[in-house]
């Protein structure tokens, strides 16, 4: 047996007992798959040199070791420390206090419960006490009612020494050949990374690094990445544009600027003190009252008195400052946000599109600012990784890369399209008019935007007494994402069974290539097609329009599946939205329809693609879309699935390249046949003229679950997950109607 760091040999532990007769020891099945390997390299398409942002690693001492201990860190009564800032200062500061006992070994601390060294500690267990002096402003008990209430004086700036338990012990040896290092972002309170996106928050740049193990060798892997922060300067400031108000006086205090402050740090402009907002008062300034010790004007022996004074009076008689315009609200117009505070709330539509604009960069800018970071961050000086023996070029690397030739496209009446450079357009095409214009009844814009649903489908029936309309165009009165939109598509899709399209006031006018999207939308809705890939074969004819260099999918019943799991705002314990297109149609690849339902917060596995029932039947996600398989491929049984699992989507233009990870292959597909099935599958995006980074059966996925998303109201289920403990299941979705659940109402 090896020895490991202390220099003695680890003994596993012996196996249970079996403490009754009648219980055997259960023999695993050896598992049927093992990891895929790679099936050799494409050869289709143009080659062209590339760089990459990776720059290559150099390993000195390749016969180094990693040593993985695990740590664990408590205070008080034994009570586990859980905040990660938190443990980072403790370690930090266990390093600082005991570098001799460690013999100066530097080590990598992930902030959870994993330490690694290069080389062992001299222990397999240690134990330390660590002392952390942290800063505070000390207050009273305080209450928010009437003019009994108790509200204590600040003292001066205090420190208050917290002692900590650290135990680090011994977990696992890692050779240092084709290890990779846990990934991180890096972002400095610099001004010239800030960008403002609106709404009170600050798009902060920072860069993105962790070591990956390549064909080439280990390589560092860099990126620019982006964080929201509060944009710093008075509250009011940032309460005004977070809310969109004009005057102070217009600030939603009770609820959302409660909600918003709540944990942010702030510094008085009076006392330049610095303080963490727990809530705010209910009362405003000038009925907010404490008691106050004064000097006596009478001259007896008891030089103080308590009187009862106003938050605004207070300012007023000992500060000398007038609270102006804040004397009826809660006192925060001293108060300024402190600078770098994470944003982690929702961004608006108006923010997302801002931050999208402002994190475009060219190629060649991408690549100065990767190359200067390297230089900038000087990593051939990083202790740690001298100590590995690790060197990292300057430049970045470059590999050969291929062009694949774009696929053959049809549309209209089996005209060719051929697309250049990801692009194609529909121009001179026809689309027949809407046949009636309704409006809503002014009467009840001031509704809720459930009545003013319910209205307007009143007049909507009324102008149709004898058929219902298949196609309803919806102008919404506000921005796409306003209240409206959630009611409107619940009472189409699933109550009446009509397709729909909503547009936004604000792009109507905005270009042909918008309209022309819009169109292609509303068409792909009603059931039809836009185009279709030249290797696709013709449902209608039973021929082939070209020679398919896919015949594993052309000769067998194929279905393709996308998955995506929608999650709520950070923070939140709304339910996640899990969907799964598949496609319709066999031999087509470009028809598909959804299914989606709800599921546990925050969890990616989607729990619903089997759900037994009492009867012996399933109410899954899978038997729904294998059954519209079936019915629509003239009752052929998919032979083979493909499916495709994104770990992330980037929400417009590519963030990064689109790497596909083959997790098993029972087909047997060449890598060139593989590979240019993914590229089709980039074509056949119904929404718009352009090739996508990701293939359209995720991204339709992504759009299903965003918008059955809206149509339950979460704000039950909205509460911090502890508040949740012991909640009932996450509410159901409700199913769409016969008429559209088939169609590719996402689109």
């Amino acid at each position: 047996m090896e020895k490991e760091a202390g220099g003695s040999p680890l003994s596993l532990p012996p196996p249970p007992a079996i403490k009754s007769p009648t219980v055997k020891p259960e023999k695993l099945d050896t598992p049927k798959h093992s990891i895929i390997s790679r099936q050799g390299f494409g050869t289709a398409g143009r080659p062209i040199s590339l760089v990459v942002n990776h720059f290559k690693a150099s390993i000195k001492s390749p016969n180094k070791s990693f040593y993985q201990y695990t740590v664990s860190i408590t205070w008080g009564d034994n009570e586990a420390v859980l905040i990660k800032g938190v443990k980072r200062k403790v370690v930090d500061k266990l390093y600082q206090t005991y570098f001799s006992e460690l013999a100066g070994r530097r080590y990598a601390y992930d902030g959870e419960q994993s330490l690694y060294t290069v080389g062992p500690l001299h222990e397999n267990r240690l134990e330390f006490a660590v002392v952390l002096e942290e800063s505070f402003a000390k207050r009273g008990s305080s209450s928010h009612r009437g003019n009994n209430s108790e509200y204590s004086k600040r003292s001066k700036h205090s420190f208050q020494p917290k002692t900590f338990k650290v135990e680090i012990s011994y977990a696992a040896k890692i050779p240092l050949r084709g290890c990779v290092l846990v990934r991180q972002s890096f972002f400095h309170d610099d001004p010239r990374n800030f960008t403002d996106i609106g709404g009170g928050v600050t798009r902060c740049q920072g860069l993105y690094s962790s070591f990956r193990a390549t064909h080439g060798g280990l390589s560092l892997n860099m990126d620019v990445s982006a964080t929201m922060i509060v944009t710093p300067g008075p509250v009011i400031d940032f309460l005004l544009a977070k809310q969109d108000a004009k005057k102070p006086c217009d600030i939603d205090w009770a609820k959302e600027a409660n909600e918003m402050l709540k944990t942010m740090r702030v510094r008085t402009r009076h006392t330049n003190m610095e303080f963490r907002i727990i809530g705010l008062s209910e009362m405003p300034c000038n009925q907010q009252y404490f008691s106050w010790k004064v000097k006596n004007g009478d001259g007896g022996d008891d030089g103080e008195k308590t009187v009862e004074i106003s938050v605004y009076e207070y300012f007023a008689k000992r500060h000398k400052i007038q609270l102006t315009y804040s004397a009826d609200m809660p006192c925060l117009n001293l108060c300024n946000l402190v600078s770098f505070q994470r944003y982690t709330k929702e961004l608006s539509p108006t923010q997302r599109s801002s931050l999208l604009d402002k994190s475009r960069q060219e190629p060649q800018e991408c690549i100065q600012a990767l190359t200067n970071a390297v230089r900038i961050c000087r990593f051939d000086s990083d202790p740690l990784l001298a100590a590995c023996g690790i060197s990292i070029e300057k430049q970045l690397t470059q590999v050969d890369g291929r062009v694949l030739e774009a696929p053959r496209l049809k549309f209209g009446k089996g005209e060719d399209c051929i697309p250049q450079n990801g692009r194609w357009n529909y121009y001179n095409k026809h689309i027949k008019g809407p046949h009636t214009l309704i409006a809503e009844d002014p009467r009840y814009g001031s509704s809720s935007p459930v009545v003013r649903v319910e209205k307007m489908f009143e007049k909507i029936i009324s102008k149709f007494p004898s058929r219902r309309p298949q196609f309803l165009l919806c102008v919404l009165p506000e921005r796409k994402t306003s209240d409206i939109y959630g009611p409107w598509k619940k009472i189409c899709l699933c109550d009446k069974g009509i397709a729909t399209q909503c547009l936004s006031p604000s792009k109507i006018n905005i270009n042909g290539q918008y309209l022309t999207n819009v169109i292609l939308k509303i068409n792909a809705k009603l059931g039809g097609i836009n185009s279709l890939l030249a290797i696709e074969i013709d449902p209608f004819l039973g021929e082939p329009l070209i020679n398919s260099w896919v015949p594993l999918i052309k000769d067998t019943p194929t279905m393709i599946l996308g998955m995506d799991v929608s999650h709520g705002p950070s923070g939140s314990n709304t339910p996640s939205i899990a969907s799964v297109v598949g496609s319709l149609s066999w031999p087509l690849i470009s028809r598909y329809r959804a299914a989606v339902r709800t599921q546990s917060p925050k969890v990616e596995m989607i729990e619903s693609l089997f759900k037994p029932l009492a009867n012996g039947g399933d109410d899954g996600i899978m038997r729904e879309l294998l059954m519209d398989f079936y019915l629509t491929s003239a009752e052929h049984k998919p032979a083979q699935i493909i499916l495709f699992r994104p770990t992330s989507i980037s929400v417009k233009g590519t963030s990064r390249p689109a790497h596909y990870h083959v997790l098993l292959d029972e087909i047997g597909f060449s890598p060139d046949q593989l590979q240019d099935f993914v590229h089709s599958l980039s074509y056949i995006y119904q929404r718009s003229t352009t090739a996508i980074s990701i293939v359209a059966p995720v991204k339709y996925a992504h759009h299903a679950a965003k918008q059955m998303g809206q149509f339950v109201n979460f704000e039950d289920s909205s509460g911090s997950p502890s508040e949740q403990k012991g909640s009932p299941a996450a509410p159901e979705l409700p199913r769409l109607h016969k008429d559209v659940a088939r169609s590719m109402f996402f689109c």
